[in-house]
């Protein structure tokens, strides 16, 4: 996630360090490269743009379910009324020492995968600051708990980001018959899912930061 941040960071350096040389030498030129400058960024982020309307990820609904503000007190592991089926007892591991992580109102969006790709491709993949990309554990039991309808069945899961510490993790939700059950990965390159599962990430502004 960092290598998004550092490419158009890094152009942006380039594209001022340019606009000052050349306004102190040649000032002349300084507009061309100054614009120059600015087309590169903007080309970054169209390609961004490509990438989850084209291959990786369709968009199937943006902002038009909100989940309420939060204090994050609740935690996966003991939300059984929601999740009935299963919980992973990995959700468990991870609360001891933990502290609440209050969230404001969020509009929530859903995407699905077109590919068989790894999870933290996908995030990368969505159309905001890849840092606003999660929820907090309770957002997730919310979102389920509010809107079970919007969770796809048929044996595909729904996959959710969420952070503890400072390591990130999906949260697979599964429809079946005795209910939602929910598993943890771990995000990374290396474990990968298959095309058509749904993706619910928080709908923000774009940021370089």
């Amino acid at each position: 996630m960092k290598k998004i941040i550092f490419i158009p960071l890094f152009l942006g350096s380039i594209s001022a360090g340019l606009s000052a040389m050349t306004f102190v030498y040649y000032p002349h030129i300084w507009t061309g490269l100054s614009f120059l400058g600015g087309a590169l960024v903007c080309a970054y982020w169209a390609v961004r743009i490509v990438k989850i309307n084209g291959f990786l990820l369709s968009t199937l609904s943006e902002g038009e379910m909100t989940l309420y503000s939060c204090d994050g007190s609740e935690i996966i592991a003991d939300a059984w009324e929601t999740f009935k089926g299963y919980i992973d007892p990995d959700f468990r591991h991870a609360t001891v020492g933990r502290q609440p992580n209050p969230t404001p109102d969020t509009q929530v969006g859903i995407y699905q995968t077109n590919e068989y790709v790894a999870s933290k491709k996908i995030f990368d993949a969505l159309p905001c600051d890849p840092h606003g990309h999660y929820l907090s554990q309770q957002q997730i039991r919310d979102f389920c708990l509010r809107f079970p309808d919007r969770l796809q069945g048929g044996g595909l899961l729904n996959l959710f980001m969420f952070k503890e510490g400072k390591d990130f993790f999906v949260a697979g939700v599964r429809v079946e018959s005795d209910g939602l059950r929910v598993f943890k990965k771990r995000l990374n390159d290396s474990y990968k899912w298959e095309g058509g599962v749904y993706v619910f990430a928080p709908v923000r502004k774009w940021s370089f930061f």
